[in-house]
């Protein structure tokens, strides 16, 4: 008799159950197609956040106080150093 009575109210429990799912069900059903692409769309920002980067990388490596070590390393456009006439006199001298 117990058995019957736990089985009855497990059943009432689903069938309430699935009165509150079926309009979360018949939502996904109808816009399955824009769920779908707005969950593409939120994959492939992923994948394009994974893939840039985390920070710059400069391809030399060098140390403040030591020679260039690699070939010469040209600007892509011109800059001005500015430096007093006589530091760059002592740069010459060098």
């Amino acid at each position: 008799m117990q058995n019957n009575k736990s089985e009855r109210n497990f059943f009432i429990f689903v069938l309430s159950i699935s009165n509150y799912m079926q309009p979360i069900f018949l939502f996904f059903r109808h816009n399955r197609l824009s769920i779908f692409r707005g969950l593409l769309f939120l994959l492939a920002i992923v994948l394009l956040v994974i893939s840039f980067p985390k920070e710059g990388k400069f391809k030399y490596e060098f140390q403040k106080g030591r020679p260039w070590m690699h070939k010469d390393l040209i600007a892509s456009y011109n800059f001005a150093i500015l430096k007093p006439d006589s530091e760059i006199q002592q740069e010459r001298t060098l």
